[in-house]
């Protein structure tokens, strides 16, 4: 039997189906089953009231495959979602593979291992995934994650590590970073919106994964209290030299804060008079920095000293960005209060297969941690 789409291929596996709305109350009680904790740090992610909001910001084509044979209760679940992306200055069409969960022991696993593999073997032959890329991200010291995924020998697929990298969460300055005067940092206007998408899209040719000039038109539609006007624009001799939006996917994910360590109690303890601190029991507020191009390091503590003026920390928790090995952004931040969480990029592809063409790495790759 030919196949021509991924519902073809999943008709295969009599555990698992793609999901869909209809499922959401499913996927929201095998979601809110499970915690993230990192030493006393417990955090729950929520993604109330649709599942599906938050993957609809990354793109229009998604996929939910889940396993449940039709029974109550979710017993493996994972996202995949495409969209085209540069590589090599060409665009090609990329999928992030998230939210894996599988619950239903060592049988499920191992089935959704071979699903897998035959997703990654026949993607070129799917008219509805069609992919070139397959990429994803996993916590740097997940044990559980590395062994079950990196370190398996036994499944037909690898993890091929593209690069570290840091989510970089930064508490309010308790100083001036830097001096704005004679320099030409502000809100973007509507005036702005094609000098700065030409710059962005001049930009992303040449960033491994790098979003097309429709994607971030995209944005501008679907995510949600999202405009020009989120973007910093930081100029030189008149010129656009670096940029950044501030933006969040807040409701469609919300960071829920379980349990907090002693050492951030003293902390929240310390700053709470001059900045806004986390709680138990509520939201961990993160404003993210997305698009960020910087055409120098330091630009981007001039970035900062600008979001301090504008009093932007002062309504959220943390400011977070993605900082990619070996670029090191955040060097230009010395000095700061700053968090770090390390992370790790991969590429998914076949065990036998031959990388036929390289992703040229001279720039950090375009990868939205709000979206992750």
């Amino acid at each position: 039997m030919p196949m021509n789409q991924l519902q073809d291929l999943l008709n295969h596996y009599s555990e698992f189906r793609i999901l869909s709305k209809k499922d959401n109350d499913k996927i929201m009680r095998f979601f809110n089953q499970t915690s993230m904790e990192t030493t006393s740090l417990k955090l729950r992610y929520e993604r109330t009231p649709d599942f599906f909001s938050f993957l609809d910001y990354q793109s229009d084509e998604v996929f939910v495959m889940g396993g449940d044979k039709d029974e109550k209760d979710i017993k493996a679940i994972a996202t995949m979602t495409i969209r085209d992306g540069f590589i090599n200055g060409q665009l090609k069409r990329v999928a992030y593979l998230g939210d894996l969960r599988v619950r239903g022991g060592i049988r499920y696993s191992m089935r959704w291992q071979q699903l897998f593999g035959d997703i990654l073997e026949n993607s070129k032959k799917l008219e509805d995934v069609n992919v070139d890329y397959f990429i994803t991200a996993v916590m740097a010291g997940n044990a559980k994650a590395s062994k079950a995924l990196v370190k398996n020998k036994n499944s037909k697929f690898k993890y091929k590590k593209l690069c570290d990298y840091k989510m970089v969460n930064v508490v309010m300055p308790y100083k001036k970073l830097a001096s704005l005067r004679d320099v030409e940092i502000r809100w973007a206007t509507v005036d702005d919106k094609e000098k700065l998408l030409d710059f962005l899209e001049y930009k992303n040719k040449n960033r491994p994964f790098g979003f097309s000039r429709e994607y971030m038109e995209r944005a501008f539609d679907k995510w949600t209290h999202f405009s020009i006007e989120n973007f910093i624009i930081l100029k030189k001799n008149s010129r656009i030299v670096s940029t950044c939006a501030i933006w969040n996917p807040s409701p469609a994910k919300k960071i829920i804060i379980e349990s907090l360590p002693r050492s951030l109690k003293i902390l929240n303890a310390l700053v709470s008079p001059f900045t806004k601190t986390s709680k138990v029991g509520e939201e961990l507020k993160v404003q993210y920095l997305n698009f960020l191009n910087l055409g120098h390091k330091d630009d981007l503590k001039i970035i900062f000293e600008f979001l301090r003026i504008e009093k932007i920390f002062k309504q959220y928790d943390l400011i977070a960005f993605a900082d990619f090995e070996p670029f090191n952004y955040r060097e230009g931040l010395k000095g700061l209060i700053m968090d770090l969480t390390p992370l790790e990029l991969y590429r998914v592809e076949l065990r036998e297969s031959r990388e036929t063409s390289k992703v040229c790495w001279t720039k950090p790759p375009a990868f939205e941690i709000s979206l992750v």
